[in-house]
């Protein structure tokens, strides 16, 4: 697995002969998303159209079949956006913007003694970086731990409803 800012580049290009540029790298990062809360998705279309797997849509599925129809059995199909179904609950989560915020959480821990100082400063800024980011951005914000605290990210996302 790898991050979006931290591509394989080199190993992409010695083993399949394949260096995307930035612009490619970011293209796939605005397509990729959070699918509720445990699941990948993928933007397809200008327009919205989501794909995702089949254990990740059937919570969906099953909460906009009716005793009419049953979507899961026969599939759906909008001819129209008005006709699109909608999933109660449903989030996407679309990762705009990626930020270094290594130095400003390690910095936290400079008087913790303990592990468990450690910790709660770590969890501490962590939530004091991702309340400012939400309220500056208007976007879901989290902290994400990477290489087993050897570095942390801030994930700016635009959630769809």
């Amino acid at each position: 697995m790898w991050t979006f800012e931290n591509a394989p580049l080199d190993y992409w290009e010695e083993t399949y002969g394949f260096r995307p540029s930035s612009e490619w790298l970011e293209h796939a990062r605005l397509s990729s998303l959070r699918y509720g809360t445990f699941c990948s998705a993928s933007f397809v279309s200008p327009n919205g159209l989501v794909m995702t797997n089949h254990h990740c849509g059937r919570s969906c599925v099953d909460a906009v079949t009716t005793p009419e129809e049953d979507y899961l059995a026969d599939g759906f199909l909008a001819n129209e956006l008005a006709e699109e179904a909608v999933c109660p609950g449903l989030q996407l989560d679309q990762l705009v913007r990626i930020s270094d915020v290594t130095e400003d959480v390690l910095a936290s821990v400079a008087e913790a003694v303990t592990p468990d100082q450690r910790s709660d400063a770590i969890e501490s800024r962590s939530e004091e970086l991702q309340a400012e980011c939400e309220e500056d951005s208007d976007r879901v914000c989290q902290v994400v731990t990477l290489f087993n605290g050897g570095q942390y990210m801030l994930y700016e996302y635009e959630r769809y409803t």
